[in-house]
């Protein structure tokens, strides 16, 4: 019995000393999301890492379509070591370069052991060029104001008069801010020779514009009369007849994208208006394009659009 109880002690020995001077581990606490540089996701393989105080404490690759980690509770996750940090900072390395971006990504609270986080990790990497708008210096005579140099741009477009919806015609919807009129949707759709219910319409929103006689008795029959009409209306209106037409109404690949994106958005597209708005003279030479629509690119925008 005695040799017994002396054989337990022993056993039990290991497990009440690592009790009394350690505690076992906590759980990591895991993060997830997508990962992005100036608007574009991450390609495949990228490092993204977690710091705490200057020290690594956590490391995963991204995975396709920019994301680290996985929603599924059961995949893998950054997973962040026991810290003692009230901020932890996200960095990313492409295989060259360790990137912090000019504006840190990071996470403010304490260490949750086991807690799973959902953060989208956007890095701003490029930055629109500042206009230097002068500064004072100081000489051998006191101190003296440098003026900025002002560039104008070049503008090599032809400058055409707003165009002017028609008050007195009822609008069916907008095109890229433009007033589209069902008169408008009218002349668009007939033509000479048409015969129908739609012809008559078109024909009493000429008549209330001046363009037909008071005493004109409308038809259904889209005669000579009604041709000569319309070339009257769309004259007074001013359609351009260019490149890229909604019903007459000029239409070009950077209004559509100009109409999409806003100030403070990132994308490609974004880096196809500034080219355009180069192109046009309203960015200078040597600027160089990104894909962050900041406030020089709004400026230009509203340029091109009081020149049109």
């Amino acid at each position: 019995m005695k040799r017994v109880f002396i054989f337990c002690a022993i056993l039990l020995l290991p497990v009440s000393v690592y009790g009394a001077n350690n505690s076992f581990p906590s759980f990591p606490m895991s993060f997830y999301g997508t990962v992005s540089a100036d608007g574009s996701s991450l390609s495949s393989g990228t490092k993204v890492r977690a710091y705490c105080n200057g020290d690594i404490v956590g490391e995963t690759t991204v995975a396709g379509g920019g994301i680290y980690g996985t929603f599924d509770v059961t995949g893998s996750k950054l997973l962040v070591k026991e810290n003692n940090c009230s901020e932890i900072v996200f960095k990313f390395f492409d295989g060259q370069t360790e990137k912090t971006g000019l504006e840190k990504v990071s996470y403010s609270g304490s260490f949750s052991a086991g807690m799973s986080v959902s953060k989208n990790l956007n890095f701003k990497i490029t930055a629109e060029p500042v206009i230097n708008v002068g500064q004072p210096s100081s000489g051998g005579g006191g101190s003296s104001y440098q003026p900025p140099v002002v560039i104008l741009p070049i503008v090599t477009t032809t400058i055409k008069p707003i165009i002017e919806p028609i008050k007195t015609t009822s609008t069916v919807g907008q095109v890229l801010g433009v007033k589209i009129t069902r008169l408008d949707e009218l002349a668009a759709k007939l033509k000479q020779g048409q015969s129908n219910k739609e012809v008559n319409e078109l024909q009493k929103e000429l008549q209330k514009l001046g363009f037909f006689a008071k005493n004109f008795k409308t038809t259904n029959y889209y005669g000579p009369m009604t041709a000569a009409a319309v070339k009257k209306y769309k004259a007074s209106i001013k359609i351009v007849s260019n490149v890229g037409q909604v019903l007459g109404v000029k239409v070009t690949r950077v209004d559509e994208l100009i109409a999409k994106y806003k100030l403070g958005q990132s994308n490609k597209e974004i880096n196809e208006i500034q080219n355009e708005m180069q192109r046009l003279g309203f960015f200078r030479k040597n600027f160089k394009t990104t894909n962050y629509y900041g406030p020089m690119t709004a400026a230009a925008v509203k340029k091109y659009q009081a020149s049109k």
